[in-house]
């Protein structure tokens, strides 16, 4: 009995140890009706994304291509935190996640067109694009660029 209670303890210690949090933005005051985003970087970028879609992951990856340091990344996950975690764990101290559950704002209910990226210029969209393609990087740094 004492056996196994010392294991679960030991467990329990495990698991919250290696748990990591992940920064979400639980309110939609970021991003009003007429689709403005509030940001302290002059560009921000959108990643509307889908827990389990092999596009959004690659999308996601992708990411790491772009080098521009008044460009703010925001993920905003279609999936559970615990989702978040086990299927994006490497990405969650790179980049913010919007809960959508607290902040369905795009009104997004169809999952066929992900990802979509949204790039922002002191609130104001300035570009977009639908789906997954391998030269988005190039294309957002020279958005930022012009």
């Amino acid at each position: 009995m004492k056996k196994t209670i010392l294991l679960l303890l030991i467990f329990l210690i495990f698991i919250s140890c290696s748990h990591k949090n992940i920064n979400v933005l639980n309110s939609c005051s970021y991003i009003s009706e007429n689709d403005k985003f509030n940001s302290q970087k002059e560009y921000t970028l959108i990643l509307i994304s889908g827990y389990g879609c092999g596009y959004c992951n690659l999308a996601l990856k992708q990411l790491d291509e772009i080098n521009e340091d008044n460009l703010q990344i925001i993920i905003y996950e279609f999936g559970s935190e615990e989702d978040i975690l086990k299927g994006h764990g490497e990405f969650v101290e790179k980049y913010t996640f919007i809960n959508t559950d607290e902040c369905n704002l795009f009104k997004i209910t169809d999952a066929n067109y992900f990802p979509e990226y949204r790039l922002y210029k002191e609130g104001e969209r300035i570009w977009k694009r639908t789906g997954y393609y391998k030269d988005t990087p190039k294309v957002i740094s020279e958005e930022i660029e012009n």
